[in-house]
């Protein structure tokens, strides 16, 4: 989906206030890759900074929002696992920063 339209991801308020990016991986546990990141990266620069340029460069876990908890749904690290989501987030924050 494009970042012009507008999609049902996390619930209210968070579908209206985020643009959500899925990294998919076999099994919760399994490492994302760098190639994954890299990809992610070179999207936002091409196709959500075009259309949003002002947009904050700040991310969430699903689970981190009140609406993601109560869905059940996981993410790459859930809740549990604090210092995992925020190793991944500085991942993508390292590598966004540089191309934005």
């Amino acid at each position: 989906m494009r970042p012009q339209v507008w999609g049902w991801n996390a619930r209210s308020p968070a579908s209206s206030e985020w643009i959500a990016v899925e990294f998919a991986q076999g099994q919760l546990g399994s490492p994302i890759s760098d190639s994954q990141i890299d990809a992610f990266c070179a999207y936002a620069v091409a196709r959500v900074k075009t259309v949003w340029p002002q947009i904050p460069l700040a991310f969430i876990h699903h689970s981190q929002l009140a609406s993601g908890r109560a869905d059940g749904k996981t993410d790459i690290y859930p809740n549990d696992q604090p210092d995992q989501q925020q190793a991944f987030i500085e991942r993508i924050l390292t590598r966004l920063q540089r191309l934005w």
